[in-house]
């Protein structure tokens, strides 16, 4: 005799469990998603290699969650990148002639260097340690992503410093 009510009762609870899942899809998207404003990325240079750190899921640099890697720089599409060059041996310089992009990476020193990543495209990226092109793992590239496909890289990233040998 309870029948209807229990179809009822059944089909509301499906309903409502699928527009539950549905919101939180959007919200969870929503959040992995929002575009980057500005972001800091920093390049370490140690033994012949640049090494990155990046903001982890809260997007503050330097917090527990950073991620790390190394050869390619992942960067956000629209974002205003703010590199932070560093290193722990010798003297490195890091370019990107195609975004226009010299700077300095020296021990005991940090530099700046600034980089509007546009459509996503990859880009040249190009170390030397004051003695020509000739260690391979300076050489790279640098990637602009569309946010979501950023964000899944950052999850396919270290969560521990790359970096064997430290100061």
């Amino acid at each position: 005799m309870n029948f209807p009510l229990t179809r009822w009762f059944w089909g509301l609870l499906a309903t409502s469990s699928s527009i539950g899942i549905l919101l939180w899809l959007f919200f969870v998207q929503r959040a992995t998603s929002d575009p980057y404003g500005d972001i800091e990325i920093e390049v370490v240079g140690s033994e012949f290699v640049f090494y990155f750190r990046y903001p982890g899921v809260d997007r503050v640099l330097f917090s527990e969650d950073d991620r790390y890697g190394s050869g390619t720089l992942f960067v956000p599409e629209g974002a205003n990148v703010h590199l932070k060059l560093t290193s722990l041996d010798y003297i490195y310089m890091m370019e990107i002639p195609a975004r226009e992009v010299y700077e300095m990476a020296a021990p005991d020193l940090v530099f700046n260097a600034h980089v509007q990543a546009s459509i996503p495209q990859t880009y040249d990226l190009l170390g030397s340690q004051m003695c020509g092109y000739d260690h391979p793992g300076l050489l790279g590239k640098m990637v602009v992503q569309a946010t979501d496909d950023f964000d899944r890289t950052m999850t396919t990233l270290s969560k521990q410093s790359l970096i064997l040998k430290q100061p």
